[in-house]
């Protein structure tokens, strides 16, 4: 801490008298043996000046996004008081300079937290498959429906395609399309693709699957791994909460399984041998994959055809899963040789990695940092993990990590102590506490508490352990709405409306049993 000396150069008067100006020169004090002067700094002052340069780094990291690193620095900063030989208990001025220091630790950890801790749901893309419902074809003009007609049968002559191909008007017109008005995004989708179709291939290989349908993405998705829609179908292969269930791909609070790419493509595969299964016939089980097959059986049982192109000319299914099959049709046809459709393509590199076993919870940046690789690339072969953090509510989680990077991820993660891998807080339940007294303490709704600890009922025992997120970020990711009853609603029905359950509603509104009555106002939570 240096002194700052100040020249004090000229004090000027002017006195005029008869046209004279009079100038008196002040001149500065001798300087020479201030310049030579040298601060010693005590042991004291040592101390907080190296704490305070070990803290600044600290904040340096915390800026790149090295969140271990940082951390590190922050513990050296602490450790530098602890370990001096001057003792913080019998110095005022370590004493203060201490607790600044921790102070403004806790408050740069709070910051992180605020700005994107593990309990921040990942972001979603828009889905191509909403857009299936407001695409109009045109019928091409006579002379140019021929001419495509040949050029495409020549194309595919001698190529070897797994499920049957049928070129028609319909087909053509989407030809036309996707190398037309929407010729960017078919670009983006089969740049998209070389990322998982090579896994794809391979697991529908395992399963007894034509591999043509890994092409399937391409109009589900454009392979866009965080794809939504607006029914709120996931992933790559569009799966719904229901669906998903059905072919064991897991969804709480910590993970959406339906957004993992390997683990969703085998529940695809499985899916669609089970459709054509039913119906033996890949357009009608491609017509189920995307309608459901409640409706196309009763659109076949209205019409009495089991024929896709026969009900696809009545109204007994929606346009979305009129345009689905030809428009995948199209997509394969053009997927299976792009540069004869005009495409020049570099399809992405092949997502490639390696499996590790990490005790759970763990945070995903410091997961990356010991990978020695950037947190979006963990992000992107792990899209199920729905936080920046494997499962709390598992004791270990298998991670995957960029091809080549799992031995020194072994290394790095076996220096970290135990309570360095996550952020959060826990809470000890102390006796005659409740969910309802802990979340109103820190802010959190009781359904979040119990979601986040996997409990199954509000019933909580003296020294559990229940993992508190911060209000901040629970905020970030659920949005809460009020709705309005109606007349001739219930509960379970607005259950539906909102994907959540009645008892949630309950619980939200402090009701006893299930009775509403109209213009009654409702809190609802949507995650």
């Amino acid at each position: 801490m240096g002194r700052k000396f100040f020249i004090f150069i000229v004090l000027i008067s002017f006195y005029t008298c008869s046209h004279k100006i009079e100038q008196i020169k002040v001149n500065p004090p001798p300087q020479s043996e201030q310049k030579n002067e040298v601060k010693i700094l005590s042991d004291e002052e040592k101390i907080i000046k190296r704490s305070e340069e070990l803290f600044k780094e600290g904040v340096s990291e915390i800026e790149k996004g090295h969140l271990l690193k940082a951390r590190n620095l922050f513990d050296s900063a602490i450790d530098s008081f602890l370990t001096s030989p001057v003792s913080i208990n019998e110095s005022y001025n370590l004493r203060k300079a201490y607790d600044e220091l921790l102070n403004k630790i806790h408050q740069m950890e709070m910051k992180s937290i605020s700005e994107g801790d593990g309990f921040v749901e990942q972001g979603t893309e828009i889905s191509f498959i909403d857009e299936l419902e407001n695409i109009e074809t045109f019928p091409l003009p006579p002379e140019k429906a021929k001419e495509l007609m040949e050029k495409v049968k020549a194309e595919m002559e001698g190529r070897i395609f797994t499920i049957p191909v049928e070129i028609n008007e319909k087909v053509l017109s989407f030809i036309e399309l996707f190398k037309g008005e929407r010729r960017e995004k078919f670009e983006r989708a089969l740049i998209n693709s070389g990322k998982f179709l090579g896994k794809i291939k391979e697991i529908f290989r395992e399963e007894g699957v034509p591999e043509d349908l890994a092409y399937l993405p391409l109009i589900e998705s454009e392979f866009k791994v965080k794809a939504k829609s607006r029914a709120r179908a996931k992933g790559i292969w569009q799966f719904i909460d229901r669906t998903g269930k059905l072919y064991s791909l897991e969804y709480n609070w910590w993970l959406d399984e339906k957004y993992d790419f390997v683990k969703a493509t085998r529940a695809a595969a499985r899916h669609l041998k089970d459709l054509y299964n039913r119906y033996n016939d890949w357009y009608l089980a491609l017509a189920a994959y995307n309608a459901g097959a409640g409706k196309i059986d009763r659109a076949i049982s209205k019409t009495g055809k089991a024929d896709f192109w026969e009900i696809a000319k009545t109204r007994n299914i929606k346009t979305e899963t009129k345009n689905y099959v030809p428009a995948f049709l199209a997509s394969l046809i053009i997927a299976k040789n792009p540069s004869q459709h005009g495409f020049e393509v570099e399809p992405a590199p092949e997502l490639q990695w390696e499996v590790c076993n990490v005790p759970s919870p763990t945070d995903l940046r410091i997961i990356a940092e010991c990978a020695e690789v950037s947190l979006q690339e963990i992000q992107e072969l792990n899209p199920e993990l729905r936080r920046l953090t494997t499962p709390g509510n598992l004791s270990s989680y298998e991670i995957r990590i960029p091809l080549g990077k799992g031995e020194i991820f072994k290394q790095n993660f076996a220096k970290i102590p135990e309570n360095k891998r996550v952020f959060w807080r826990w809470h000890i339940v102390q006796k005659g506490e409740t969910l309802s007294s802990i979340g109103r303490r820190y802010g959190v709704a009781v359904h979040v508490l119990k979601e986040v600890n996997s409990l199954e009922s509000n019933r909580i025992k003296p020294d559990m352990r229940l993992l508190i997120p911060s209000r901040k970020d629970i905020g970030s990711s659920t949005e809460r709405v009020v709705h309005v009853v109606r007349k001739g609603e219930t509960l379970y029905r607005i259950a539906l409306k909102y994907n959540t359950s009645v008892e949630k509603i309950k619980e939200w509104n402090n009701l006893r049993d299930n009775l509403i009555s109209p213009g009654k106002r409702l809190i609802i939570y949507i995650q």
